[in-house]
């Protein structure tokens, strides 16, 4: 069998300086034993999922399922119908997955698995679809209004806690658990792909991963082309910065303003300043859209 995936995944075998997000590893315990490393990069989605399905039991081997989760990892990782007593007594809705990623070695895995369920509150369950990759189970309480996540700060403690640096994706909630394996298979897809182009992007949130899905599939000759409408401010990271935040906070100026803790009429006059070199009119919503989008795609680069 590994000498077989060998010669067939030549294409796709992970370097020394492969990201350790990107490398799929599979183990062949009865064969001498011995494991084939690939550059997920280089595969398809399809390839990916029928690996992590053939291979499912090493993370099992690196990832202990508990009793309790064994139900729920044959369901949502390996797609067997779930039993309908378990389901009934699933978590209670409104519930979401939170989904991360992980880029270096947990030497504490326990700790690591306390201080996530700590960090997310109503957590009930943790999966892992790999060695570096889990989904958590959230119930959102429906008579409490939920504090904003600060995820940056969540991300900052993981590293410095345990050397490792994570990414995450927050879920949309769910009203029903018969609706969980679709949610959960379509936010794995979405997140699967983004996470590859947007390196630099340490979350996403909700609905937002829809953007970024999209702006993966843009060719590379498509972005080059209508990239040059930017050329003239692309060098003035204070000026594109700026911009972006305007963008980001719908178009107000003093919500912008105040984020960036700087005057109104500085980022008015630097809001004019990009309408002027551009000639594109970003008060528009139409314009701002698109430059939006251009923007995130760029910084993917």
């Amino acid at each position: 069998m590994y000498d077989r995936l060998h010669h067939f995944y030549q294409h796709a075998l992970a370097l020394d300086n492969t990201p350790a997000p990107d490398k799929l590893t599979l183990h062949f315990p009865n064969d001498r034993p011995r494991k084939l490393v690939l550059d997920k990069s280089k595969l398809s989605q399809a390839e990916i999922a029928l690996l992590n399905t053939l291979f499912h039991t090493n993370v099992a081997a690196h990832h202990q399922v508990t009793q309790e989760n064994e139900w729920l990892y044959e369901w949502l990782i390996n797609g067997h119908s779930p039993p309908k007593h378990k389901l009934e007594r699933l978590t209670p809705p409104p519930l979401r997955c939170i989904h991360f990623s992980i880029k270096g070695e947990i030497n504490e895995t326990d700790a690591f698995i306390e201080a996530i369920k700590n960090v997310f509150p109503s957590v009930t369950n943790l999966l892992w679809k790999s060695r570096t990759e889990g989904v958590l189970l959230q119930h959102l309480p429906v008579d409490t209004v939920e504090e904003e996540l600060s995820v940056e700060s969540i991300i900052d403690t993981l590293a410095t806690d345990f050397l490792i640096q994570t990414s995450f994706f927050i879920g949309s909630p769910i009203d029903s658990p018969h609706l969980l394996y679709e949610r959960f298979k379509w936010e794995t897809t979405l997140y699967d792909a983004v996470k590859m182009t947007f390196r630099k992007k340490s979350f996403f949130y909700e609905q937002e991963i829809v953007t970024y899905y999209l702006l993966h599939h843009i060719p590379e000759s498509t972005l080059k082309l209508v990239s040059t409408m930017l050329d003239s401010v692309m060098n003035d990271r204070e000026l594109m910065h700026s911009i972006k935040t305007y963008l980001e906070c719908n178009m107000n100026t003093s919500l912008a303003a105040k984020k960036m803790y700087i005057h109104r009429n500085t980022l008015q006059y630097r809001v004019d300043k990009f309408i002027e070199k551009t000639s594109i009119d970003i008060k528009q919503f139409a314009n701002a859209a698109a430059v939006y989008l251009l923007i995130l795609r760029l910084e993917a680069k």
